[in-house]
């Protein structure tokens, strides 16, 4: 057996082999089999063909050729399958980068047509019952799935705590007795509120615009994204026997999430006093700030307040 044949079948055998362990590196199923079985075949042929030349039969020269020419078709074979193999099928997977431009604190809403977290497709309707596009000016969202048709049933049905967030919505009862009808109210709408951040309220998100809040006597309201004093924790309720004082430190505590209570702290927390066209006595609980801010304080943590310019 000459040198040549000697390097003839170590390199049908070295191609045949690179070919299988690219092969069932990157096939799987039934290639990695087919890939075996052509290794095995294309081995034994190679072994045969040395063996032959190495005793010299008059056929030994063709069957030489032969067989290395099989063995190499063999892995030509194989690195043909690696490729097909790691040829990409089927649809990428669809990026979830934020785009440029978008803040990543506030998700995107819920497309028209998509379940915005209540359980129902998301639909605009007009207060006389006509479908329009949700970015139309009198549009308002429609709801056929609350626990009812006022801001507290809403504010339930998306997850909220009514004793504790507020949301400058109007609601109003379908002529169908069914749907409900939800827009920002005016203030809302003052501050630049849309029906897209209904549907992120209804995702459990709710932006300050959609808020309410006041200036520090709190009298004339305002939505928390713009400039105020105060912040309100709750609706206004009938006089407790309990101590007013406590029960709005605890409220105000639950909603800001931080400790109101240390001294030189921003923040503290205020129980407003009023009566009833009765006569009756009411508190309201809230949040007041030492200086103007410009975003709401829900869910504030060891975050800083966000403080309005001057």
């Amino acid at each position: 057996m000459t040198a040549t044949d000697r390097l003839l079948a170590l390199l049908a055998l070295l191609a045949a082999l690179l070919g299988a362990g690219a092969g069932l590196a990157a096939l799987q199923g039934w290639r990695q089999v087919i890939v075996v079985i052509l290794v095995v075949v294309a081995g034994g042929l190679v072994v045969a063909a040395t063996r032959a030349a190495a005793l010299g039969t008059a056929a030994a020269p063709p069957r030489r050729l032969l067989y290395g020419g099989v063995a190499l078709g063999a892995a030509a074979l194989t690195l043909a399958l690696v490729l097909v193999g790691m040829r990409p099928s089927g649809t990428p997977p669809e990026s979830t980068a934020t785009p440029p431009g978008q803040d990543e604190s506030i998700p995107p809403p819920a497309p028209t047509g998509q379940d915005g977290g209540t359980g129902e497709s998301m639909s605009c309707r007009t207060q006389d019952g006509v479908d329009v596009p949700c970015t139309a000016a009198n549009a308002a969202l429609a709801l056929t799935r609350s626990a009812g048709c006022s801001w507290e049933g809403i504010a339930t049905t998306w997850g909220l705590d009514h004793n504790l967030d507020n949301l400058l919505i109007d609601t109003v009862a379908g002529s169908d007795g069914i749907t409900c009808l939800v827009s920002p109210d005016a203030t809302a709408r003052a501050a630049g509120a849309t029906i897209l951040d209904l549907e992120r309220a209804a995702n459990g998100t709710v932006a300050p615009a959609l808020r309410a809040c006041a200036d520090r006597n709190g009298e004339f309201s305002v939505a928390c994204s713009q400039r105020h004093e105060l912040e309100f924790v709750g609706p206004w309720r009938t006089e407790s026997r309990d101590d007013v004082t406590q029960l709005c430190r605890a409220a105000a505590t639950r909603y800001t999430e931080t400790n109101l209570s240390g001294p030189g702290l921003l923040l503290r927390d205020v129980a407003l006093r009023g009566q009833t066209s009765a006569g009756e006595q009411t508190f309201r609980c809230a949040v007041a700030a030492d200086r103007a801010l410009d975003s709401s304080v829900r869910s504030l943590g060891s975050a800083e307040p966000s403080v309005a310019g001057d």
